[in-house]
């Protein structure tokens, strides 16, 4: 993945954050994978979409260069972050699930330029979903008593290998 990388530095990701992406890539840093980044490069690299899953913002990352007809896969390789880690989710293939919005970032936000993508019939579900805007973090201040604070969502793990 680094070497790609480093080959589509000036063009597709010129846009990323150089010395975070390169220390990631490098098998001997220990920097954390950052998801948006690196999944983008991963389908890239193994020329198949990647659908991303995590409890903030999920997204479906496709090929850049690569058509459909030309891809290794046109199904997802589907991952899961959780507690830090990613893990690869195996589902049936009989198992039919929603997948995430686009990550709009290579691609853009323009009807136009979406419609024209070749994933865009494959995926038209993924591409005609809007991009949801998430608020930003809030601190809480120090005196805060946190005993009084309710999460309003409840958490769950689903488990999409049954």
């Amino acid at each position: 993945m680094l070497l790609h990388y480093l080959k589509n530095i000036d063009g597709d990701y010129k846009k990323y954050d150089d010395g975070r992406v390169k220390g990631i890539l490098n098998p001997q840093d220990n920097q954390w994978f950052c998801a948006s980044e690196c999944t983008q490069i991963a389908a890239d690299v193994f020329q198949t979409p990647m659908a991303l899953f995590d409890g903030f913002q999920s997204n479906m990352y496709i090929p850049l260069r690569v058509n459909p007809l030309d891809a290794k896969r046109t199904h997802p390789i589907i991952l899961q972050l959780k507690n830090n880690h990613i893990i690869l989710i195996k589902i049936k293939p009989s198992l039919h699930i929603q997948w995430p919005i686009l990550y709009p970032e290579p691609r853009g936000h323009k009807e136009e330029v979406l419609t024209a993508d070749p994933w865009y019939n494959i995926f038209k579900d993924v591409f005609d979903r809007p991009v949801k805007i998430l608020p930003e973090f809030t601190t809480i201040p120090d005196n805060t008593d946190i005993s009084s604070i309710h999460s309003s969502d409840s958490e769950t793990a689903v488990d999409l290998t049954i």
